[in-house]
C-alpha cells in the first residue's frame, strides 16, 4: 500500500484535458505538488530536476509517443507509478504501454468523479484501469485461449519459466489485484518476503509491473479471464 503521491507529473498537450486532469488529481490525493508538461521534451526536462509519485502519460504527443518514455522513467525512477491517459482503447497502444511498463491505463472519457476514483486505486496498491480497457485485456486472453496454438504456448511459457510453487501462487494473488501486504496475510508469510518473491517472479519472467504480471498469469493459466 502506497501511503502518500506527493509530486505528480502529467504529460498531456491540450491545455483543457490537462486542466481537467490536473483537477482529478488533486480530488484523489490531498497536498499533492502537479507538474504539467505539453511535450516529451517538457518532460523529459521535469524528470531531470525532480522525483515523482506519479506520471500520467498521454500517448500522441506533438513531438513523439508517450510510451517510448515509459521504459526511460522506470530506469531513472523505479519507484515512480506510470499510468497511461489517452483516447487510444485499442489493443495495438494497450500492449504496448503494458509491454513497456506501465502500471494503469486510463481513458479520457471517464467523468472526473470516476476518474478520481480510478486514481485512488493506487493509494490501495491496485492497477487504475478503465472498466472498457480491463474488459479488453479479458478480451484477448478469452480469444487466445480458445486456439490450440495458444494453450500450448501457454503450457510452455509456463514450464520454461521455472517459477516454484511458491511464486506460482504469489503471481496468482497479485494477478487478483491483491496488494503485497493482502499477500502476506493471505500466505502466512512477511511482506519483505512477498516483495523477494515478487523481485524473483518479475526476474523469471522479464516483466516490470503488475500489469504485466497479470498478463503472464493469464497466459500460464494461473488465473481464469
Amino acid at each position: 500500500m502506497i501511503r502518500q503521491i506527493e509530486q505528480v507529473l502529467i504529460l498531456e498537450d491540450q491545455p483543457v484535458m490537462r486542466g481537467f486532469l490536473v483537477k482529478a488529481v488533486k480530488g484523489a490525493f490531498s497536498g499533492v505538488v502537479v507538474t504539467e508538461a505539453s511535450t516529451i521534451a517538457q518532460a523529459r526536462q521535469a524528470l531531470s530536476q525532480s522525483e515523482y509519485s506519479l506520471v500520467l502519460l498521454d500517448i500522441s504527443l506533438p513531438d513523439g509517443n508517450g510510451i517510448e518514455l515509459v521504459p526511460l522513467i522506470k530506469a531513472a525512477q523505479p519507484s515512480c507509478k506510470l499510468v497511461m491517459c489517452t483516447i487510444f482503447d485499442d489493443d495495438e497502444h494497450l500492449f504496448a504501454a503494458l509491454r513497456a511498463g506501465a502500471q494503469g491505463y486510463l481513458l479520457k472519457e471517464h467523468p472526473l468523479e470516476e476518474l478520481v476514483e480510478q486514481l485512488q486505486q493506487i493509494l490501495a496498491g491496485r492497477l487504475p484501469l478503465s472498466p472498457v480497457i480491463a474488459s479488453r485485456i479479458l478480451d484477448y486472453f478469452h480469444q487466445s485461449a480458445s486456439q490450440p496454438d495458444a494453450m500450448v504456448q501457454a503450457s510452455v511459457q509456463a514450464e520454461d519459466c521455472h517459477l516454484t510453487g511458491r511464486e506460482k501462487e504469489v503471481l496468482t494473488l497479485v494477478a487478483k489485484g491483491l496488494t503485497s501486504a493482502e499477500v502476506a496475510d493471505a500466505l502466512g508469510i512477511g511482506v519483505y518476503t512477498v516483495a523477494d518473491y515478487i523481485k524473483s517472479i518479475y526476474r523469471k519472467l522479464k516483466i516490470s509491473s503488475r500489469a504485466e504480471a497479470t498478463i503472464e498469469a493469464l497466459r500460464m493459466g494461473l488465473i481464469k479471464a
